[in-house]
């Protein structure tokens, strides 16, 4: 089997806790809370498997959503924290679409080889900019533990930096009906569990009155 063929589980964080926030990843467009268009996969075929999990590493919010989501921090995860899981959603695609959704994520012209941004359990954060592209936000790939004995990865920044300004808040809602579809919980329970991630930038009482609006 060719490598583009082997598949991966892409476990997204953030706002691609959002099914259908990820899909535009791979079917190309935007959705409505997004203020940017994606180019979309050269595979454009749904990920054979999506099941809720979590990432043993501490959620925070850094740098500023830019062009997708406005100022404001947006979600990565600290690999050297494992003091508070992070709540994702694991995406069973094939390598070829792994590769393009790093390649989105980092606005990067093309992906970064296969052999690099597939780097064996227990390597740390590997930084995998293709050469010639400017270095993205997104461009340390994490290995976690295998599911299913399949590889699962995720990206991040290689600098845990928190945020000074409030995190965006469409990027919010779009976390909120994420971890409401596919980890079933109520609007309390995501307030407190964005609430104490450092960089939100936002109180309690913010959050809730944002998320019921």
């Amino acid at each position: 089997m060719s490598a583009d063929l082997d598949l991966v589980w892409y476990v997204g964080y953030g706002s691609n806790v959002l099914r259908r926030r990820f899909t535009t990843y791979l079917t190309g467009g935007a959705m409505e809370l997004s203020g940017q268009e994606e180019r979309g996969s050269r595979d454009r075929s749904p990920p054979r498997e999506v099941r809720p999990t979590t990432l043993p590493h501490t959620l925070y919010f850094g740098r500023s959503g830019g062009a997708r989501w406005g100022p404001g921090g947006v979600a990565f995860i600290d690999p050297m924290r494992s003091d508070a899981a992070a709540l994702g959603l694991a995406y069973l695609v094939s390598t070829e679409q792994y590769l393009d959704v790093i390649c989105q994520e980092n606005s990067w012209s093309v992906p970064p080889r296969p052999d690099d941004a597939l780097p064996a359990p227990g390597s740390g954060a590997v930084d995998v900019t293709p050469p010639g592209e400017r270095p993205g936000w997104y461009r340390s790939v994490v290995t976690l533990e295998p599911i299913d004995g399949v590889p699962a990865l995720t990206f991040t920044h290689p600098v845990v930096e928190p945020s000074s300004e409030p995190a965006p808040a469409a990027y919010l809602r779009v976390i909120a009906e994420g971890l409401a579809d596919e980890h079933g919980l109520a609007t309390p329970e995501i307030v407190s569990y964005l609430a104490s991630r450092p960089g939100v930038g936002r109180s309690r009482e913010d959050l809730d009155q944002l998320l019921r609006t």
